[in-house]
């Protein structure tokens, strides 16, 4: 009787064991079925060109897996390095523009997408990595009569980017040399009609590395004296002609 039970037992489980392998067969086949009605051409989403195959006929090719890499060619971005000095003014989604040095005289605008909260730290300076993504070519071809009308993108292209922090319209400037600094009180020396010299009190507003703006002490058509020799002082390191990055899609 034991043997009759046992034996009764093991056909219960070798039944199940043939269910579900039944089973199995049946949600492969039909996986298969599924795959094999797919049309095996993979369409983009977008038009854009191919930077990267991951793969190679015969391999296997899992959930996943990155097999090839798109990019748009209308998105790219670069990666820059800000100081310690001027980071503290850059801000996400903030405006920026990149020079492209292919291209001398046109920039391209573009924001501020990511800044990152860990520094770069070589040879003792201390930067932090921030990258910036150039706006579509149909938006730059819209804000410069420059831009060539058969112009593309490419990775690898050397640029420099300005990141604008402040920004002043129709105001008075002098060049950052003529501006000398006593305390809190800025001066410039201006040339009067009797072609003396004589020191002016001035008010300052905001600054680039080639220009300060002046907010009040001078009337434009003034004239103000550079001493020679004077470079054009800069008002916060990094800023002169903006970071160099290079490009690549997004």
């Amino acid at each position: 009787a034991k043997d009759v039970a046992l034996k009764e037992l093991q056909l219960v489980l070798s039944q199940g064991r043939l269910a579900d392998a039944e089973k199995a067969l049946i949600d492969a086949q039909e996986e298969l079925d599924d795959a094999n009605s797919k049309s095996p051409l993979i369409v983009a989403l977008f038009d854009g060109f191919i930077t990267s195959v991951n793969v190679e006929g015969g391999d296997e090719v899992l959930t996943g897996t990155v097999a090839v890499q798109l990019a748009d060619p209308n998105k790219f971005e670069a990666d820059i390095l800000v100081s310690e000095m001027d980071i503290l003014q850059v801000k996400e989604n903030g405006e920026a523009w990149v020079q492209v040095d292919a291209l001398p005289g046109m920039s391209l605008p573009a924001a501020i997408t990511h800044i990152s909260p860990t520094a770069t730290i070589q040879s003792g300076v201390v930067n932090y990595e921030v990258t910036v993504e150039v706006e579509p070519l149909e938006t730059a071809a819209q804000v410069s009569t420059m831009f060539p009308e058969d112009f593309q993108l490419r990775e690898g292209l050397t640029v420099t980017v300005s990141i604008i922090v402040a920004e002043s319209t129709d105001v008075l400037l002098v060049p950052n040399g003529a501006v000398t600094q006593k305390g809190a009180q800025s001066y410039v020396q201006i040339v009067t009609v009797s072609g003396k010299t004589e020191q002016r009190a001035i008010q300052t507003g905001i600054s680039d590395w080639q220009y300060t703006e002046v907010t009040s002490g001078l009337s434009e058509g003034e004239q103000v004296l550079v001493p020679q020799g004077t470079a054009p002082a800069t008002t916060q390191e990094g800023s002169q002609g903006g970071f160099p990055g290079i490009m690549r899609p997004h």
